[in-house]
């Protein structure tokens, strides 16, 4: 398992491998991934990350996000108050890459 921060030739990228796999994270996860980490720690509705994109289709969308709660970067749960809704969750794995990221940037910083 390759959790931690890649670095390449394009510079600093934390979400740049998936959580068990070798495989990029696209752009439409990494947009995902980023929109969930925006809200600090509180859920995010499934329906509101779908529709921040502006797809003809958002079936991309939810195959991006089974994806990602696949790979253990994105926690989906039923609303407690709204049993249709999911609420969305950054993982521990994925928040750890964040931290390392940040903590990359600091020491880049630094020098």
């Amino acid at each position: 398992m390759n959790a931690s921060i890649e670095i390449d030739s394009n510079g600093l990228d934390a979400l740049n491998v998936r959580g068990s796999s070798n495989e990029d994270v696209d752009a439409v996860s990494r947009t995902i991934i980023i929109e969930i980490a925006k809200a600090n720690g509180h859920p995010v509705r499934q329906k509101d990350i779908v529709r921040s994109f502006d797809l003809d289709s958002h079936v991309a969308v939810h195959k991006q996000l089974r994806r990602l709660v696949e790979s253990n970067l994105v926690a989906s749960e039923r609303n407690p108050t709204d049993r249709r809704e999911r609420l969305l969750y950054l993982t521990p794995l994925a928040q750890e890459k964040f931290d390392r990221l940040a903590q990359e940037i600091r020491q880049l910083g630094e020098k």
